[in-house]
């Protein structure tokens, strides 16, 4: 794995954003076999996106993903994933990255994005976190955590006063250890044939 440095921002370019669907196409359609259709969806357009993206010298930051084939870890971009995340970021690509200035190349280009998460809006003080996935060879470096942590701030910053998600059962003490907690005793509910549960966590400026 490259030793890259990583930093954890919001997407702000139309690159980033591709980079941010091929993590969620390697890992939830191609690992999860969770169904085109179902992961990328109308929300992404009005969404805002966190990414976890490995910092570059500034030669292969002008060129992207395609000068790190020899990096494992970004193997998905060399396995058809860029082809396909391109074409569905052009479908999908946010409100806010649609005004980006962009060149054609840039606007077919990946950036090296490792992981990423969603926050939508919603009523009445609550909004929505899904989506957070990481690549297989960067996990267990809390990523995800800090991916989940900038839409946290992000939803605070928004005037939300509460966040819900639906986690994967397997991933229950990840986001109990980061305080969520189903806000009463439920079974798990299958989202793509993937068992569930709904959390949520009151947010507040010193969480």
């Amino acid at each position: 794995m490259t030793a890259a440095p990583v930093r954890v921002k919001l997407a702000e370019t139309p690159a980033e954003w591709a980079g941010a669907v091929a993590v969620r196409l390697a890992v939830f359609v191609d690992e999860q076999h969770v169904p085109l259709a179902s992961e990328m969806d109308e929300h992404d357009r009005s969404a805002v996106h966190a990414i976890a993206l490995v910092n570059l010298p500034t030669q292969e930051q002008a060129t992207g993903v395609a000068d790190l084939e020899h990096a494992p870890s970004l193997e998905p971009a060399r396995q058809g994933t860029a082809l396909r995340a391109a074409a569905q970021a052009g479908k999908y690509l946010p409100l806010s990255l649609s005004g980006a200035r962009t060149s054609a190349k840039e606007a077919v280009t990946l950036a090296p994005v490792i992981g990423t998460g969603r926050l939508l809006r919603a009523a009445g003080g609550v909004a929505r976190i899904g989506r957070i996935a990481v690549l297989p060879a960067w996990r267990g470096q809390g990523l995800g955590s800090r991916l989940l942590r900038l839409l946290e701030e992000a939803a605070l910053a928004r005037g939300a006063r509460q966040v819900l998600l639906h986690a994967q059962v397997h991933a229950l003490p990840f986001y109990r250890a980061r305080g969520y907690l189903p806000p009463e005793p439920q079974r798990p509910f299958l989202e793509d044939n993937i068992p569930h549960l709904r959390l949520t966590k009151p947010l507040t400026p010193d969480m």
